[in-house]
């Protein structure tokens, strides 16, 4: 039992890095792979997004696990950017995220739309005020013509299923997901577990 606790809590720490590790970029999506230097430092090694489930998923198994609301708010903050930066006319699409001006922060997402009131904050070295840019004005991704078939059956699947599922709702003793995140019911010698 002491192991199972050090593993959850584990989880939730990984989690709760992934999210924030997420959240810190600009646009709220994470490159798809990263390095790090000696000091600790991230970088982006391949600075595309492609649409990839784990995040969601890891977000979806800790809100099972422990019920944090916190969990359900990051699966709509993913969503959010998700349909922010890489919805189309057509679809949606894998980006490629430029790099962020130095100095700008996140300041708050922006609508699909170009909402004019949603700025990011640059403050000039040795300033002391501050400038606010619209995003619009500042290209944070390019759209590629690529949308991989896990981001519907998985993605998002888990970013719908942390809104609309409960804790104690799926019974993860009774029923597994497979790869592309269909709930199979468990067999056993038995035959199969009620579901």
């Amino acid at each position: 039992e002491k192991r199972g606790a050090h593993s959850r809590e584990l989880a939730r720490q990984l989690g709760e890095t992934c999210y924030q590790f997420t959240s810190s970029h600009a646009t709220g999506l994470a490159p798809d792979s990263v390095t790090f230097d000696q000091k600790g430092v991230p970088k982006a090694s391949d600075p595309r997004y492609i649409l990839r489930p784990e995040i969601a998923e890891s977000m979806y198994y800790l809100h099972l696990l422990d019920g944090n609301p916190k969990w359900r708010e990051y699966g709509a903050n993913i969503f959010e950017a998700i349909d922010t930066y890489c919805r189309t006319d057509e679809a949606y699409a894998q980006v490629r995220l430029m790099a962020t001006p130095p100095g700008y922060t996140k300041h708050k997402t922006a609508l699909r739309y170009g909402d004019t009131s949603s700025t990011m904050e640059a403050a000039g070295v040795g300033e002391e005020k501050t400038t606010k840019t619209r995003l619009a004005d500042i290209k944070l991704v390019s759209h590629e013509d690529d949308m991989e078939s896990f981001f519907l059956a998985e993605t998002l699947k888990y970013l719908y299923l942390i809104q609309e599922t409960e804790p104690g709702e799926v019974d993860l003793s009774r029923q597994v997901f497979n790869t592309e995140a269909h709930p199979l019911r468990i067999f056993s010698d038995e035959g199969f577990s009620d579901a």
